[in-house]
C-alpha cells in the first residue's frame, strides 16, 4: 500500500479539485491486481468528538450487540451526531463446517451449497397487486427462525435421496475472527466513537451525548455503565472558560488601577462604562459578520480591554484639566474633548493600522488570527465613539466643584524624577541614539536565539502512544504486547486511567488508510492532575523509558492534535529503488538517535505483510480437468470461508 499526499493553496476549491483529482484518477491505467484509488480528503470531523467506554455484568458478545442494536441507534438519533462506531467486544455468528468428503461422494459443491443456503433465506419485495378498489404490497418471507431450521434444510435434488444440511455439516453459532480489541484500565470493553456533523458545534454535540448517555444509565433496567473516555469539547470548553475568566478579571483590574491613581469614584465609573458599552457594540459587529465566540476572537476582547480605556481616559483627564482650570462643567467638556480630539483618534487609528493587516493574511496563520484582528478592531472602534460621545456627556453632567489633585505625593516623585532623567538624557543625543541603535541590534540577535513555531505545544494532561509491531504480527502478539505495556502505565502512581486499542488507531483527520491492521495499537493515557505539567512530563519520561524494553514494536509519542497534522520535524527521500531506500533511510535512524534533541524518530517505509505463495502446475490442472481459478475460489473458501447469508434473530 502507498499514499501520495496533495497538498493545494489556501484559497483553492477544495471540491472543485476533490472532483478533478478522482476523475484523474479513474483514467489511470493500473496494475490488473492493484485496487481502486481511494481519495481521502482531511477534515477535523472525521475525528471522534467522544470516546464511550460501554462495561457491565454481560460478556463481551451480548455487550456487543446491546451497542449495535440499542446505544449506537439512541445516539445517532441525537441532532448534530454523524455516526457512532461501534470497536471492540465480540460479534456472534453462525458456522457452518461443512464435510467435503460427504459432499464429494454426493457430488455437490461448496458453491452450490452456498447458493442455495443464500436462496433459501430471503425477505424481498415481490411485487404489488392491483385491483377496482385496492392495492396490495407481495414480499416474499422465507427467512431461518433459528438453527434446526438450516440442519433441516434439504441439500439433494427430489431424484435423490434426501440428505439434509445438517447431515454433512456441523451449524453452530460461533463468534467472527476478531479484527480489533479495546481494553479499559485492564479490563476488556466496548467502545463507541462518536463522530459530529460537518457543521455541527462540538460543544453542543458533547452536551446532548452526555445529557442522553445520563438519561440511559437512569433507566432501572440498564445493567450497563457508560463512561466517558475522551471528550474533545473538554479543551475547548475548558479554554473558553478560561478565556472569559481572564476578560472579567482583566476589565476588574483595569478599573482597580484607574481608581488608584484618579481616586474619584465618579470619575473611575465614568471611564468604566467604557467597557461593557464597548463590548456590546463589539458584539453587533461579530454577528453582523459571522465571528463566534471562541478562544481567538475572546482573546482579541481580552487585548483590547486594556486598550478600551484609553481613549476615555485622555478626554476625561482633559476635560478634568479644564475643569481646574475654573471653566464651567459643560464648556469644559466641549473645550477638553475637542483639544484631544485629533490625538486620540490618531492614536487609535495607528493601533488599528497594526491589526487591519492580519485581516489579509494567508494561510493558518490568517485564519487563527484573523477573528482577533477583527475583534480588537471592533472594540477600538467602539470605545473611540464612546470616548467622544458618551464620556463628554457624564462628565459635563453635576455641578462645577474643587477637586483636589489626585495623584498624590508618590506620583509626583515620579513625574519630578522622569523630568530630570529625561532632561539628562536629551542634553547627550549622540550618546542617547548610539545606545538606541545598540540595545536595537541586541534585541535583533536576542529573537533570533528565540523557537519559531506557529502555536505552543498543547498539554491537556492526555496522551497516547502508537504501538507498530512487524508487518505480519497477529492479532494476539500484539494483545499481549500492548497488555504488558498496558499494566506498566496502570502501576504509574500518577496516571488516572489508560485505555487502549488493539488492531487499530485514530489518525487525526482521517488523512491514513493504515490505521488498521492486526500488528496496530494505541495506548491511551490520563494523568491524575490534568493541569500539572511537572507530572506529565514525568509520567510521559517514565513511560517512554520502560516502553524501551520492547524491542519488537515501534512505539511513537503523541498528544490530541488541534491545528496540526505532522511531526516537528520531517525529512523526505526520494528514490525509484526502493530496496536502496529503505536501506538508506534505516542507515540513518542510528545516526538521528545520536541526537539528544531529537525523540521518537521512525520512518515511514514499511515493508508489506509476509505470504504464503502458490504456485500452481497448468498441466497437471488440466489432467485432473481443473482450472486455476476453481482452485483458487476453493482455497479461499477454505481459508476465509464466506458469508452467504444473513440471520435476523426473532
Amino acid at each position: 500500500m502507498s499514499e501520495v499526499t496533495l497538498e493545494f493553496g489556501w484559497d483553492a476549491q477544495m471540491s472543485n479539485l476533490s472532483m478533478d483529482v478522482r476523475e484523474k484518477l479513474d483514467r489511470l491505467q493500473l496494475p490488473l491486481d492493484a485496487d481502486k484509488p481511494i481519495v481521502l480528503r482531511y477534515d477535523p470531523a472525521l475525528d471522534p468528538i467522544l470516546k464511550l467506554s460501554l462495561t457491565g455484568e454481560m460478556n463481551l458478545s451480548q455487550l456487543r450487540l446491546l451497542a449495535d442494536k440499542d446505544i449506537k441507534e439512541k445516539i445517532e438519533r441525537i441532532e448534530g451526531v454523524a455516526s457512532a462506531r461501534v470497536q471492540g467486544g465480540q460479534q456472534e455468528e453462525i458456522h457452518i463446517d461443512i464435510n467435503q468428503g460427504k459432499l464429494a461422494v454426493m457430488g455437490i459443491s461448496p458453491e452450490s451449497l452456498s447458493t442455495l443456503l443464500s436462496d433459501s433465506n430471503i425477505n424481498r419485495p415481490g411485487g404489488s397487486l392491483k385491483n377496482t378498489q385496492s392495492q396490495y404490497l407481495v414480499r416474499t418471507l422465507n427467512e431461518y427462525q433459528n438453527l434446526q431450521e438450516m440442519r433441516n434444510l434439504r441439500i439433494t435434488q427430489m431424484n435423490q435421496p434426501p440428505v439434509t444440511l445438517g447431515e454433512v455439516a456441523k451449524v453452530s453459532w460461533g463468534e467472527k475472527d476478531r479484527e480489533e480489541i479495546v481494553r479499559f484500565n485492564g479490563k476488556e470493553g466496548i467502545m463507541l466513537a462518536i463522530y459530529k456533523e460537518g457543521d455541527a458545534n462540538t460543544v453542543e454535540v458533547a452536551q446532548l451525548v452526555k445529557e442522553n448517555i445520563q438519561r440511559m444509565q437512569q433507566d432501572p433496567d440498564a445493567n450497563f455503565k457508560l463512561t466517558v473516555e475522551f471528550d474533545q469539547s473538554r479543551f475547548i470548553q475548558q479554554s473558553i472558560d478560561e478565556v472569559k475568566s481572564a476578560l472579567m478579571m482583566g476589565g476588574f483590574l483595569a478599573i482597580l488601577v484607574l481608581w488608584l491613581f484618579l481616586r474619584n469614584i465618579r470619575l473611575t465609573l465614568i471611564v468604566a462604562i467604557a467597557i461593557p458599552i464597548s463590548v456590546i457594540a463589539t458584539f453587533i459587529f461579530m454577528y453582523r459578520l459571522d465571528i463566534s465566540l471562541n478562544i481567538m476572537s475572546l482573546g482579541g476582547l481580552t487585548l483590547g480591554v486594556g486598550m478600551l480605556l484609553d481613549s476615555a481616559i485622555v478626554v476625561l483627564e482633559s476635560i478634568h484639566r479644564h475643569r481646574e482650570d475654573g471653566q464651567e462643567t459643560a464648556l469644559a467638556a466641549m473645550d477638553g474633548t475637542g483639544e484631544v480630539g485629533g490625538a486620540v483618534l490618531a492614536s487609535v487609528l495607528t493601533t488599528i493600522a497594526v491589526f487591519i493587516p492580519i485581516v489579509f493574511v494567508e494561510g493558518i496563520a490568517g485564519q487563527l488570527f484573523k477573528d482577533q484582528a477583527l475583534t480588537i478592531t471592533f472594540s477600538l472602534i467602539a470605545s473611540l465613539i464612546v470616548a467622544f460621545t458618551l464620556t463628554p456627556m457624564l462628565a459635563g453632567l453635576g455641578k462645577s466643584t474643587a477637586s483636589s489633585n489626585p495623584k498624590g505625593k508618590l506620583f509626583a516623585n515620579f513625574v519630578d524624577k522622569y523630568k530630570w532623567l529625561l532632561h539628562k538624557a536629551l542634553a547627550h543625543p549622540i550618546w542617547l541614539l548610539s545606545s538606541s541603535i545598540v540595545i536595537f541590534v541586541l534585541c535583533l540577535n536576542l529573537g533570533k536565539t528565540l523557537d519559531n513555531q506557529l502555536i505552543p505545544e498543547l498539554k491537556e494532561g492526555e496522551f497516547y502512544f502508537d504501538v507498530t509491531l512487524a508487518d505480519g504480527a497477529s492479532l494476539p502478539a500484539t494483545t499481549e504486547l500492548l497488555t504488558q505495556m498496558e499494566s506498566i502505565a496502570l502501576n504509574d502512581p500518577d496516571v488516572a486511567r489508560v485505555y487502549l486499542s488493539i488492531g487499530s488507531r485514530n489518525v487525526s483527520g482521517g488523512l491514513s488508510l493504515k490505521n488498521k491492521d492486526e500488528n496496530l495499537g494505541q495506548i491511551n493515557v490520563v494523568i491524575k492532575d490534568r493541569a500539572n505539567r511537572i507530572m506529565e512530563e514525568r509520567v510521559i519520561n517514565n513511560l517512554r523509558q520502560s516502553y524501551q524494553q520492547f524491542a519488537a514494536a515501534d512505539v511513537q509519542f503523541g498528544r490530541p492534535g488541534f491545528f496540526s497534522l505532522k511531526t516537528p520535524v520531517e525529512l523526505l527521500f526520494f528514490s525509484e529503488n526502493l530496496p536502496l531506500l529503505r536501506q538508506y533511510t534505516l542507515s540513518l535512524l542510528p545516526k538521528l538517535q545520536q541526537i539528544k534533541e531529537l525523540i521518537d524518530i521512525r520512518a515511514s517505509l514499511e515493508s508489506g505483510n509476509p505470504e504464503v505463495k502458490i504456485e500452481f502446475n497448468r498441466n497437471l490442472l488440466a489432467q485432473l480437468d481443473l482450472n486455476i481459478e476453481e482452485v483458487a475460489n476453493v482455497l479461499n473458501q477454505r481459508v476465509n470461508g464466506v458469508v452467504v447469508s444473513r440471520f435476523q434473530q426473532p
